[in-house]
């Protein structure tokens, strides 16, 4: 997998140049029928077809939009497509197919409450696992996965409600998390490896006995309700991350304990939509989180005074 979305990400300056052709080509076709209309009615009949230019208009719009599609979402798009016409092949533990790069493994087959323990091979039948795919545990009631330092990815929603899970370490060979991917298991706590650049939307949502997590420096992105509904109170983010979308830490109304998150941001630039009311922020001073934190109202401090370690 990871070859190939390099291949492709090594085209990008080929969308970019379609997408800036296709904004020049619509921009000049609505010069050209906004100065029609203008003849039309100078005229008072009508010499120059609108109705034409306007189709086309609209479908030069319609290809922007699909050009501006962010290449990740391209990438993803395009590989879900292709692994889905790949069969299905069945072991007596596991249904896995091949992808590429190596195997994903589809489902588990040991029977609900037979395991408490998987541990995923690195290898099956001679090829490398790679890859979870979506929904592989989804409600299986299991107490902790081990996974082979091989595995590149973690499909959306692939442990959604293992209420059960507790106990899951990532390996630093990880680099994509779907998203959801950890909703409502019974996670205590998670380490983000570096090469993971993004934490997807809801990854640890309602992860209601989250109580540690720590970030690497080399993550760069933290998605909506990441973290929300989870019992953390303290959380370093490294000046790695450039983002946090809305509601990342945020507490649902039914959510029965609401301790204070002491949130560490040691970027003087991570940028943030809002951050909820919960969290107490420590940063640079002077900074320009500072300063979006003072202009949000939070309760903020000097990284000085973080009450946990910073080293990340």
């Amino acid at each position: 997998l990871s070859p190939l979305i390099s291949i492709l990400s090594r085209l990008y300056p080929l969308y970019t140049d379609v997408s800036s052709e296709i904004e020049r080509i619509l921009f000049k076709r609505k010069q050209l029928m906004y100065f029609s209309r203008f003849i039309n009615e100078i005229s008072g009949k009508e010499i120059v077809d609108i109705g034409s230019q306007q189709a086309m208009v609209h479908e030069l719009e319609e290809a922007k939009k699909k050009s501006d599609e962010p290449l990740d979402i391209k990438i993803e798009n395009a590989i879900e497509r292709n692994i889905h016409d790949i069969p299905l092949i069945r072991t007596n533990e596991y249904q896995y197919r091949e992808v590429p790069g190596g195997i994903e493994i589809q489902s588990v087959l040991a029977a609900e409450g037979n395991a408490d323990v998987y541990v995923l091979p690195a290898m099956i039948r001679g090829q490398t696992v790679v890859g979870i795919a979506e929904k592989a545990f989804q409600n299986k009631d299991v107490l902790e996965v081990k996974l082979p330092n091989t595995l590149r990815y973690i499909g959306r929603e692939a442990f959604w409600g293992c209420t059960h899970l507790d106990k899951i370490e990532l390996p630093e060979s990880v680099e994509v998390l779907g998203k959801a991917c950890f909703f409502g298991t019974g996670l205590r706590k998670i380490t983000i490896p570096q090469n993971i650049k993004k934490i997807p939307y809801m990854c640890f949502e309602q992860c209601r006995y989250l109580e540690s997590a720590k970030i690497e420096d080399g993550v760069e992105y933290i998605g909506a309700n990441a973290f929300k509904d989870t019992l953390l109170t303290q959380l370093v983010i490294p000046k790695s991350v450039m983002k946090i979308e809305a509601g990342a830490f945020s507490k649902s109304v039914e959510t029965p304990i609401k301790k204070k998150l002491h949130l560490c941001i040691l970027g003087a630039d991570t940028k943030f939509e809002s951050i909820s009311q919960n969290c107490r922020v420590y940063c640079q001073q002077g900074s320009t989180v500072e300063k979006k934190a003072i202009s949000k109202k939070l309760s903020v401090r000097a990284i000085n005074q973080y009450p946990g370690s910073t080293k990340t």
